[in-house]
């Protein structure tokens, strides 16, 4: 059978390379091998079933770096408190030398209790986007560390301020001030102790962080494997498709005018 004087063969080939060249031409354009649906269906659902966790975490490791700024923040305030104790504790110890009078010490407690509202300050006043870090009411706060429910890091830090850490002394007397120096030890260990749980917090979070980018990267190039255009192979088919073409119009061509030839024949 044919169609205007042309075998359904070549009719056939010149609309399939058509079509052929079309589709590399779209992949090639848009270095996609799943434009629509219908191209992959398979593929399309698992492509984007990865870019939603590929997505999810890449906003994860953001918000880990959110979770570390916010303990260094806190532990900023810390290092400040730290020093600050440690002048009380000197102090502590000057203020309990036998040679001072009333009037010394007196001197050396107010010294102390502006170092005791400052410790205050930074417990009560050090914020990360205007959430208090260091005065006791940063309790299980979970940072989401992971593209899927459940996959959070919980943020603890205890009170560090003077009542918190044990560091409300007074050295009016000879005998307080004494007291005040063992009193003094065992706040700034109450305190180092606090800053070493913050350290091995920012430590896990950098941690989570490698972990949720090397996942990121590893997820989305299985994603760009399935979703992603084989160039080279593309241009390879766009070129067959274009030499088949080439051969169903040249062929179509020919008979069209050995068709003509034979009409001319019978006038």
């Amino acid at each position: 059978m044919a169609i205007g004087g042309i075998s359904n063969n070549v009719t056939s080939s010149y609309y399939k390379s058509l079509q052929s060249m079309g589709n590399s031409q779209e992949r090639l354009s848009s270095a996609l091998q799943i434009n629509r649906a219908g191209d992959n269906p398979a593929g399309l659902a698992i492509a984007e079933k990865i870019s939603g966790q590929v997505r999810g975490l890449n906003q994860a490791s953001s918000n880990i770096q959110d979770g570390i700024s916010m303990l260094r923040t806190s532990e900023g305030a810390m290092d400040s408190s730290h020093s600050i104790m440690q002048r009380m504790r000197e102090l502590s110890i000057q203020a309990s030398n036998g040679t001072l009078s009333d009037s010394d010490r007196s001197n050396i407690q107010n010294e102390i209790n502006q170092l005791k509202d400052q410790l205050n300050t930074n417990a009560n006043q050090t914020q990360f986007n205007t959430i208090p870090t260091n005065d006791g009411t940063l309790q299980n706060s979970q940072i989401q560390a992971g593209a899927n429910s459940g996959q959070t890091i919980d943020i603890t830090i205890s009170d560090t301020s003077v009542a918190g850490l044990g560091a409300n002394i007074d050295v009016s007397t000879q005998a307080n001030a004494s007291s005040a120096i063992a009193d003094m030890d065992q706040a700034i260990r109450n305190l180092s102790s606090t800053r070493s749980d913050v350290g091995a917090l920012e430590n896990r979070l950098e941690q989570a962080q490698q972990n949720s980018q090397n996942a990121a990267y590893q997820q989305q190039a299985s994603e760009s494997r399935i979703r992603d255009a084989d160039m080279a192979k593309e241009i390879m088919l766009f070129k067959q498709s274009g030499i088949t073409l080439y051969s169903a119009i040249m062929t179509m061509a020919t008979k069209s005018k050995t068709m003509g030839s034979n009409l001319s024949l019978l006038v």
